[in-house]
């Protein structure tokens, strides 16, 4: 990633210029686009386990909390500590949460049960 018009190479090859990219999982420089990367992942994980946990009546919702807290929700924000976020990236990442823990307990949206309730 570059400013100027000049053309860049090693050992004779042009290098591609670009707007961000991905290096070690994160989008480089955007944090908007990681979090919706992230998000991704963790929406990916999460229907993965679709038939096996969450909608499975045999586990308890306790279990399904505990499955959640240790898989999906590190995927999710993985690498967040270097995060800024804006309030748009915030609210991706609270939607994608809550989204996960309507599957979980069950609640459809048109059940009209508030998200504070549903967190506890």
């Amino acid at each position: 990633m570059t400013n100027d018009d000049e053309e860049t190479s090693i050992d004779g090859n042009p290098i591609e210029k670009v707007e961000d990219f991905v290096f070690v999982g994160s989008v480089v420089p955007s944090v908007t686009k990681y979090v919706k990367r992230r998000t991704n992942v963790g929406s990916w994980a999460f229907c993965r386990l679709r038939n096996n946990i969450w909608t499975n009546q045999d586990n308890s919702r306790a279990l399904k909390v505990r499955v959640y807290n240790a898989l999906i929700r590190p995927i999710a924000i993985y690498g967040s500590e270097t995060w800024t976020l804006r309030k748009t990236d915030r609210d991706k990442l609270e939607t994608f949460e809550i989204r996960c823990l309507w599957t979980i307990a069950g609640v459809h949206l048109l059940d009209e049960i508030r998200s504070v309730d549903i967190r506890k």
